[in-house]
């Protein structure tokens, strides 16, 4: 039903043993796994996914490891040509929850070098995790506030420039009234309201499946979809 929606189940199976016949052709002898006749998987041991190794560091609190295996877009450009509804909402949701698991992780970082003092720090991680959601300015906010704290108003203000002008040339509008608050306080050299730390809503997390894959072999492949055969 996710990758083949239009061929029956006879025709879906077969399609389905011609595609591990390529990949194991590919990847070769022992990297894709079946499980009697009923199931086929990955082996976790051959194949390395960027995805597993971000929530694998995550997990282990390896925070600064986790943000640096993000390196964008979950499968960025990737099309299946008669792929239905199915694989689109998943690969959706699995976007979804990457961008998340690299948002906890950043707000970890963030939140430790804060607690400890190091405000230049936490706004340089703060900057970066603004990639993550161009659109949503609580990220630029909190970096602009710890800018403030760590006495370096000009790379809060340089920051906010930046943003207004991209606002400008690419959606022909300008940053919200709570940013725009804040810089023209920063400005002034006056106290804005505080921002308060990022909360985003918790969301039950799966471990994400493994998606893009690197492996010794010189071809590249997808895995990680545990489907009944």
């Amino acid at each position: 039903a996710m990758f083949w929606p239009d061929l029956d189940q006879f025709a879906a199976r077969r399609a389905l043993r011609n595609t591990l016949y390529h990949l194991r052709e590919a990847l070769g002898d022992g990297v894709i796994v079946t499980r009697g006749d009923d199931a086929v998987s990955v082996n976790p041991a051959m194949l390395t996914c960027d995805v597993t190794l971000l929530n694998e560091a995550l997990g282990a609190g390896r925070y600064e490891e986790a943000v640096d295996r993000y390196r964008g877009e979950l499968l960025a450009g990737i099309h299946f040509a008669g792929a239905g509804e199915m694989f689109e909402e998943w690969l959706s949701t699995e976007r979804a929850r990457v961008v998340e698991r690299a948002t906890e992780a950043f707000r970890a970082i963030v939140d430790r070098e804060a607690a400890l003092g190091h405000h230049a720090a936490a706004a340089h991680w703060a900057q970066r995790a603004c990639a993550l959601a161009p659109s949503d300015e609580a990220w630029l906010r909190r970096a602009m506030s710890l800018y403030r704290q760590a006495s370096d108003p000009g790379s809060a203000l340089h920051l906010y420039d930046a943003h207004a002008r991209r606002l400008a040339t690419e959606f022909k509008t300008r940053p919200g009234p709570e940013t725009v608050a804040l810089a023209t306080s920063i400005r002034s050299g006056t106290e804005a309201t505080a921002v308060a730390p990022l909360v985003s809503p918790r969301v039950p997390v799966e471990p994400a499946s493994p998606v893009v894959a690197e492996t010794a072999s010189p071809s590249a492949a997808t895995a990680g979809i545990e489907t009944s055969l």
